[in-house]
């Protein structure tokens, strides 16, 4: 694999999962405020919480493959300038 693929692709991945970590805790939030004594405050944070790791996660995936597509657009320059 390519060096800078093997530092990009790592990072990305690492920051799709965290997204969808954070997702999964707004998850947990919404089901929290089923029990909670102030459920619209837990529901919002929870809903804000699913909001963010979406954010996140989408735009890692967006940012994985610009990088790949600059990897790959780099890699036919060099073979094409020997």
């Amino acid at each position: 694999m390519n060096r800078r693929l093997e530092r990009i692709v790592p990072l990305a991945v690492l920051s799709v999962l965290g997204g969808l970590a954070v997702m999964l805790g707004g998850a947990l939030q919404l089901v929290r405020a089923h029990r909670s004594e102030q459920p619209r405050t837990v529901a919002w944070g929870g809903i804000a919480l699913l909001g963010a790791g979406a954010a996140l996660a989408y735009s890692s995936v967006w940012t994985l493959l610009l990088a790949l597509v600059v990897v790959a657009v780099s890699i036919r320059v060099e073979q094409s300038a020997r």
